[in-house]
Parts: C-alpha cells; sequence; structure tokens
C-alpha cells in the first residue's frame, strides 16, 4: 500500500465525518467516570455498532465493511486522538478481533450467535486470559469434557471489559498440558464477575471473572486442543490495538503542550522561546514521529499479508516502541508544564496513569525484549523481505 499525507488526511476526515458526533457524547462525562472507576456505558458501544464503526474491519459476507488493517489502524488511532475516554477506543477495536477468531474456529451457530453481533454492536466480548501464575501455564482455571461438551471452573484475575461484557472468550489448561479454548456467556450459571479497580483506564469496566462448574456446550468451543495458537493470534492482534489508540492520543496531549508552553511566561520570557523547552518539545516531536512510523510499517506489512498471524516481530516491535514513546512523551509534558500538568488538566495525569498499562497488556514490554532477541539469536528472519546483507 502507499502512504501519503493525502490517504491518512482522508481517513481522519471520514472519522471526525461518521463518527464524531459520537465521540463528543463520549466525551462528555469522561472525566467522571475517570474519577469514580465506572465503565463508558454500553449505549455507546452499541451507537458504534450501529454507526458501522466496530464492524469496519470485519468481512462483508459477516456484515462488515471489509476494511483493511492497515485503514482501521489509522481510524483507531485518529479516535484516540479525538476520545478524551481511553478506554472506549480500545474496547470498541477489540471486538472485531474477537469476532475473526469466532468465525475462523467455531461453528456456523456461534457465529451468527457471537460474531456477527459484535460486528454490529449488539454484544461485547471480553478476553479472559489473566490468571496470577506463569504466562500461558493457565493454572487457575482448568476446561475439561463434559457431556460433549466442556466444563470451566477457576478464576481469572483481570478481564479488561468483563463488567460490560454479554460473552468471553476464555482459555484455560485441559488437564493434560494443553489449552483449551471457549465461549462463555456472562450469564451463563455459575458465572461471577468481580469488579477490580485499576489505577489506569478507570472506565474500561475490568474485573476478575470466576467460572463455577460453568457447562459449555459444543458448538461455544473455539479449541479443544491447542488453544495456543487462537489465543496467540488474538494477543497478536491485541497488540496493534493497544499501540493506535493511545498514540493518537499522546499527539492530542503534544499539542495541547505546546498551545500552553506558547501561552506561559517565566522570568519575562515565552516558555517556547527557551532553547530548553525547545530542545525536549523536539525530543517529543521525534518520539511521536518514530513511533508513528513503525507503527504505520506493521500496518501496512498487515495490509499486505505479510505477517505472522500467532507472533509477529513487526507487530511486537511496534506496540513496544509505541508504548515506550508515549509514556515518553507524557513525562516529558510533565517536566515542561510543571504543576499546570499535575492539577491545572487532569488529561496529563489520565494519560500518565493509562499508559503504564500498556507496559504490561498483550505481552509485557519485558517479555517482548525476550521473544525478539530469541527470535533473533536463534536465526529467525526479522528484516523484511528483499533486504540487503
Amino acid at each position: 500500500m502507499a502512504l501519503n499525507t493525502t490517504s491518512v488526511e482522508h481517513v481522519r476526515r471520514m472519522v471526525h465525518d461518521r463518527w464524531g458526533s459520537l465521540v463528543d457524547e463520549v466525551n462528555e462525562a469522561a472525566a467522571e467516570r475517570d474519577e469514580s472507576g465506572s465503565p463508558v456505558p454500553v449505549r455507546f458501544y452499541r451507537a458504534a455498532g450501529e454507526l458501522g464503526l466496530t464492524g469496519y474491519t470485519m468481512p462483508r459476507q459477516f456484515g462488515g465493511e471489509g476494511g483493511g488493517p492497515f485503514v482501521w489502524g489509522l481510524i483507531v488511532e485518529h479516535l484516540g486522538y479525538l476520545c478524551e475516554d481511553t478506554a472506549f477506543p480500545l474496547v470498541m477495536s477489540f471486538q472485531p478481533e474477537i469476532a475473526k477468531i469466532v468465525i475462523e474456529y467455531c461453528a456456523e451457530p456461534a457465529v451468527e450467535r457471537y460474531a456477527v453481533p459484535l460486528g454490529r454492536g449488539e454484544r461485547i466480548g471480553g478476553l479472559a486470559y489473566t490468571e496470577d501464575a506463569d504466562a500461558f501455564s493457565m493454572s487457575g482455571t482448568t476446561i475439561v469434557a463434559h457431556d460433549g461438551g466442556l466444563v470451566v471452573r477457576g478464576r481469572k484475575s483481570f478481564s479488561g471489559p468483563a463488567r460490560v461484557s454479554d460473552h468471553f472468550i476464555t482459555f484455560a489448561s485441559d488437564g493434560t498440558g494443553d489449552l483449551a479454548g471457549v465461549l462463555v456467556d456472562a450469564a451463563a450459571p455459575g458465572v461471577e464477575v468481580t469488579p477490580v479497580d485499576t489505577i489506569g483506564y478507570r472506565s474500561i469496566g475490568g474485573g476478575s471473572v470466576t467460572f463455577q462448574e460453568v457447562v459449555v456446550p459444543d458448538v461455544q468451543i473455539v479449541s479443544r486442543t491447542d488453544g495456543l495458537t487462537p489465543l496467540n493470534q488474538l494477543l497478536n492482534a491485541a497488540r496493534i490495538t493497544i499501540a493506535c489508540g493511545p498514540l493518537g492520543r499522546a499527539q492530542a496531549l503534544f499539542e495541547h503542550c505546546v498551545e500552553r508552553l506558547n501561552q506561559t511566561v517565566r522570568q519575562g520570557a515565552p516558555l517556547a522561546e527557551m532553547p530548553n523547552v525547545q530542545a525536549r518539545v523536539g525530543r517529543m516531536y521525534v518520539a511521536l514521529e518514530s513511533a508513528r512510523a513503525v507503527l504505520y510499517q506493521a500496518l501496512i506489512r498487515m495490509d499486505e499479508g505479510s505477517v505472522d498471524p500467532v507472533f509477529d516481530p513487526s507487530i511486537s516491535v511496534a506496540k513496544y516502541l509505541v508504548t515506550e514513546k508515549v509514556n515518553f512523551v507524557v513525562d516529558c509534558a510533565f517536566r515542561l508544564m510543571g504543576g499546570y500538568s499535575y492539577y491545572g488538566d487532569r488529561r496529563f495525569g489520565q494519560a500518565l496513569r493509562d499508559f503504564k498499562g500498556g507496559m504490561l497488556a498483550a505481552g509485557t514490554q519485558d517479555l517482548l525484549e525476550i521473544n525478539l532477541g530469541a527470535l533473533a539469536l536463534a536465526g529467525r528472519p526479522l528484516r523484511r523481505k528483499g533486504a540487503q546483507s
């Protein structure tokens, strides 16, 4: 795909024209939700589906618009720029990824019941994956055979939109050392969601999910064996989702910071004219542009179909770099604006908390370093096709 300024601006205008009014509504009580920890109202997710936002990247045969990864990434980035409730674009943008896993792995009745309504905004899905245990051990939950279906037992310590989810896609040990994956309705007997308070993304509706002898019919099985593959596909997709929205939000905060600096006078001179201030703003600009370049390249590779759907280095690098850079930008804003960023504009404090979540989600920053280093040392090619030695 040819990347140019015109195509990017076209997508940004489309976001404003098609979904700008919805974002304005979401923004109205964003500060109150962040303070109270109350979830984004479900009606906004329903509206996103009705307006064609959630289903934009869904296949046309399942009611979507068939949008590609690159344009979808630009959409989510600009939503992050416009939306002062960071949880909304994060949760909304992950819905089609859950739907695509259902389409790929589940029987047709499950596709009609779960995937298609996800794209329409009629249902909200959550990934119940995190446990207080070693990654991928899933020692806190089990999924075992039961009368032609499966039964789920145990507890997931955190699921992002747990309190607003209509169903969960969850993975657990099958008792033989393998992973199984299933879809579980939030209202099913034996499912209990307990609110979890978080320092960031406070309006995401986070909670723990307990499964007490929850019976899952055969039609809701994602994978009886090798659940690690669809799980890793979801985590791979989540890394791009985690990167796009926060980059847009960091850009908006950068612009707010620059505007404030141009209005502030210290020691008889505008802050914006001080060389040390100019240098730090320059570093912020470099951070944003370098992160955007790496993210866009990963999205283009996704458009071309040249990424590994299970674990792709370019996607992991994009998530890693964007996360580091957006945290850097907010830290710089605090250093430049002093007390104003601490008590004068709550959006900077919210971003300071929210962006830390990116360091943990879909593989911690340290774990991604280990995985990428191991791939390089094992001789797996990390360069693009056609690169010269």
